[in-house]
């Protein structure tokens, strides 16, 4: 996970550049199962991030979940984007949904 999270928050702000001719803002609400989540991104060059995924399991395969809200801060921070990602709704324990709006969030 540590070198993948290297690997992602540079290759992301060398895509970023100098931030010219892109659209600032976005967001994308990912309808998974019996979930919803939402991801927000501002391209500011001020790194910030809101990680609200309430996960309640340890684990999902083998991966730790306190990870995943790490992983989306460090990324924001050495990215330069304000980034905000959230469990809106869950009927029962979907807590991968939320890493998978931010994931393929466009």
């Amino acid at each position: 996970m540590i070198n993948f999270e290297v690997i992602f928050k540079r290759t992301a702000n060398q895509a970023l550049g100098e931030r010219r001719g892109i659209k600032r803002y976005g967001s994308a609400f990912a309808p998974l199962d019996e979930s919803l989540s939402r991801a927000v991104v501002d391209i500011s060059s001020r790194p910030y991030a809101v990680v609200n995924l309430k996960l309640k399991r340890e684990k999902l395969g083998d991966l730790s979940c306190e990870m995943i809200p790490h992983v989306m801060h460090s990324f924001a921070m050495n990215a330069g984007v304000t980034l905000h990602v959230k469990v809106v709704f869950q009927f029962t324990n979907p807590s991968k949904y939320g890493f998978k709006g931010y994931v393929w969030g466009k």
